[in-house]
């Protein structure tokens, strides 16, 4: 009997071991930087992998071609004067418009100042905010 429960407890002491090691191996898979335009354009390191870019749409910035599905555009963060270029192969989604807060996924070409978006997600207002 004996015998038999301490292989019941190795079979699952294994199979978490190797729950585990799939969880950490998703998460570091899935994890990607979350940065500003600022942080982006000051970031020294090597972004080796997708990351995920949270800013305004830049006002008269929009390009767009819905023929080619081809978008472009221009983001900043709270600082104007620092801006990134956007370019995406995806529909325009309904909300996006001029000043529009908007979280950006790609690849980032810092010698081009440029993000390949792979997910444009644009920000709904709270309805905590004041409307004026």
């Amino acid at each position: 009997m004996k015998r038999k429960t301490v292989g019941v407890i190795v079979g699952i002491a294994i199979m978490v071991a190797v729950m585990t090691v799939l969880v950490i191996a998703v998460g570091i898979k899935t994890s990607m930087p979350h940065l500003t335009p600022e942080q982006l354009v000051a970031y020294e390191g090597e972004l080796n992998g997708g990351i995920r870019v949270d800013g305004f749409v830049v006002e008269n910035s929009i390009k767009y071609d819905i023929k080619e599905v081809n978008l472009s555009f221009a983001i900043r963060g709270l600082d104007p004067q620092i801006t990134v270029n956007v370019i995406a192969n995806t529909l325009k989604p309904d909300s996006f418009t001029d000043g529009k807060g908007i979280i950006i996924e790609g690849i980032y070409d810092k010698a081009k100042n440029l993000i390949v978006a792979s997910k444009l997600m644009t920000k709904c207002p709270s309805k905590y905010e004041s409307k004026g």
